[in-house]
């Protein structure tokens, strides 16, 4: 069979990134959770404004002396007392705050000006640039930033710019390496490849395709340098180097209260909590753009986290109300499914006219080759299509409630509670910054409301009823101690932590030996059968769709071409598609025969035709008819077939395999 690129591997950036909405909502969510982050970020935004209004705020002028009144306690005339001159202290932090922030925002803005930029191109370029530039990297990085910037204003002259350049232009080279490391991961990916195809001139590519991926990392690293740049000021003030007097610096504060411990101590205090409390704010922020930007946002924490391909989409359809749930009614019905992708000037429909319907304890196959658009109908069922895609068409109804009525608040509540999905990548699709009973035990935290203790009892009972062996000692471990099974396994019991109404099988056990496949395969239908869940199963093994599915939907090129019970498409398959699949199956007790294939390959999505049979140009049984019109779906001695030739070719069992 041959394989090809699929429509979800070509969208580009923007469908790695997500929108900027959500990267928002992210955001919110996590300062939301977290006190001490948000409290950080009121700090930061306090200070901001009390340097930009300073001279509105402050009570007093920083630098207007009264010998009368020299080291004053804590007043309401003077809420921080005075210093040694009778200044204000209160106003002297307040104005202090017009030197540290410029100074750490300059140091920060040279840093990633020039530091993003350098690790882009060679990380991009490779080859001899990128190894000279590495090691320009590891020989500033090796150098002592203070000790330089001293260096600097012993032969400037003391200058508190001169200094914060010099120490952004060292920093700079830290962000050249993170940069380069984001793009190193990045530029083999196939949305880069298709961009290189479709004649995009390199500088469009990095900032296009590979610089929002590595906006998260940067964002976060550049609130961690801000921390480290105020650190700087104010110990450049400190010893002399840094604004001079009479302006205020944090800094320079401290020292004037070193010269006057033995009279006031307390003139320490209020410039050491500025920096103490800016710097720390600084870096609670960091850390919760980390998690927002960087780990990227779960629905839950042990839930399969949509990969950079799949961030939840709007849907592009009117809402419709929800349908009555009655006895007997599928538990989930899609109706006349249509996705578009865009693309330039033309959207490309990726999944065209896709209808099924799920009863309660059956698995539905979606087979077909590699650009078929399986897995973009499973990322439908979920609302977890890439930025770029939108459902244009269609229904998609769980217990008769719409989908696509819900707003992303209300599918938060859907996925891994009412739905759950297993991903084809088990180490991929599993955070490594957490061990396994954590993120099997976090979303029965979030949706069941357990405790700590009570999710993490039952997330060890998931693991021992998937067969994880030694269950309760390896649910402290991180990921990468676990083999591949064992990982898949451990997916399989995050989907089902809260017996979802349907499973979403994405291709689950394509990574794996045939004995581990047997295993998994057996487990899924053994859990089906005990929890009365549906399940949708997505492969491209024939073999392994026998084993599980009570029906199977065949998808060519977007469209379904056939769609009946397992035990009849495979003893009569009706479409001539179906029949090449089930030909390139290996039969038992063949040896050294060459496998069969199916000529040609799936066409990419702009090449689709609407006017005709998909499936014509690689079909040896085209006919007139089959390039007159677009077939439609329709009923063919027990199955659904878009075959014009369907009943004809039945009847002279030209289709049987």
């Amino acid at each position: 069979m041959t394989l090809v690129a699929t429509p979800e591997t070509s969208l580009g950036a923007s469908a790695q990134t997500g929108t900027s909405h959500h990267l928002l909502r992210r955001v919110v969510a996590v300062f939301k959770h977290r006190p001490f982050a948000l409290g950080g970020l009121l700090w930061m935004a306090l200070v901001v404004v009390a340097a930009v209004f300073a001279s509105q705020i402050s009570p007093y002028d920083p630098n207007a002396q009264n010998l009368l009144n020299t080291f004053a306690a804590p007043s309401w005339h003077h809420l921080l007392g005075t210093d040694n001159l009778g200044r204000d202290t209160l106003s002297r932090v307040i104005f202090a705050g017009r030197v540290a922030l410029p100074a750490a925002a300059l140091g920060v803005g040279v840093a990633v000006g020039i530091g993003v930029p350098v690790g882009l191109a060679v990380g991009y370029a490779g080859g001899l640039w990128d190894r000279i530039a590495m090691r320009l990297v590891d020989a500033i990085l090796a150098l002592p930033g203070l000790v330089l910037a001293i260096a600097v204003i012993g032969s400037l002259g003391p200058s508190l710019d001169h200094a914060m350049i010099t120490l952004g232009l060292l920093a700079s080279a830290g962000f050249a390496r993170l940069s380069r490391g984001v793009v190193l991961a990045v530029r083999e990916q196939a949305y880069v490849d298709a961009a290189r195809v479709t004649g995009q001139s390199t500088p469009h590519i990095l900032v296009r395709e590979v610089l929002p991926n590595a906006a998260g990392p940067i964002v976060v690293q550049a609130t961690l340098a801000f921390a480290h740049m105020l650190l700087f000021e104010a110990a450049l003030s400190f010893i002399g180097l840094g604004v001079q007097p009479p302006q205020a610096s944090w800094g320079s504060m401290l020292t004037d209260a070193r010269a006057q411990i033995g009279n006031d101590a307390f003139l320490a205090v209020p410039p050491g909590l500025a920096i103490l409390l800016t710097v720390l704010a600084a870096q609670l922020i960091g850390d919760a753009l980390r998690s927002a930007l960087v780990r990227g946002r779960n629905d839950y924490a042990g839930s399969p986290r949509p990969t950079k391909r799949t961030q939840p989409a709007a849907p592009a359809v009117p809402r419709q109300a929800n349908a009555p749930t009655t006895p007997g009614a599928p538990v989930l019905s899609v109706a006349h499914l249509r996705v578009v992708v865009d693309s330039g000037e033309h959207p490309l429909t990726v999944v065209d006219d896709v209808s099924l319907s799920l009863d309660r304890g059956e698995t539905i196959g979606l087979v077909g080759e590699s650009g078929c658009g399986k897995s973009m109908t499973a990322l439908s069922l979920m609302r977890l299509l890439p930025a770029a895609a939108r459902i244009t068409e269609g229904q998609l109804l769980l217990k008769g409630r719409n989908l696509l009525a819900l707003s992303e608040r209300e599918m938060d509540a859907v996925r891994g509670n009412e739905i759950g999905m297993i991903f084809q990548d088990p180490k991929g699709s599993l955070d490594p910054a957490f061990s396994i009973g954590n993120q099997v035990s976090e979303p029965l935290r979030l949706h069941r409301g357990l405790s700590r203790r009570a999710a993490w009892k039952e997330a060890v009972a998931l693991l021992e009823r998937v067969r994880l062996p030694r269950a309760a000692e390896r649910a402290h471990d991180y990921p990468h101690q676990l083999s591949g099974g064992q990982l898949q396994r451990v997916m399989i019991a995050a989907a089902l932590a809260c017996s979802p109404d349907v499973l979403i099988a994405d291709e689950p056990t394509t990574a794996l030996d045939v004995t581990v496949q047997g295993k998994l395969l057996d487990l899924l239908a053994e859990l089906r059968g005990d929890l009365g869940m549906a399940m949708v199963f997505v492969s491209h093994d024939l073999g392994v769709v026998a084993d599980i599915c009570d029906k199977v939907i065949v998808m060519y090129a977007g469209q379904v071409v056939e769609s009946a019970e397992v035990h009849r498409l495979f003893a009569r398959p009706a479409h001539p598609y179906t029949e090449r699949l089930l030909k390139t199956l290996p039969e038992a007790g063949t040896v050294g025969g060459r496998l069969a294939r199916i000529p040609g390959q799936v066409p990419p999505p702009e090449l689709w035709p609407t006017d005709r049979c998909r499936f014509a140009d690689r079909c040896a049984h085209v006919a007139p008819p089959c390039n007159a019109a677009m077939p439609e779906l329709r009923s063919s001695q027990g199955s659904l077939t878009r075959c014009v030739r369907a009943d004809e070719l039945l009847g002279t069992g030209a289709t049987a395999p």
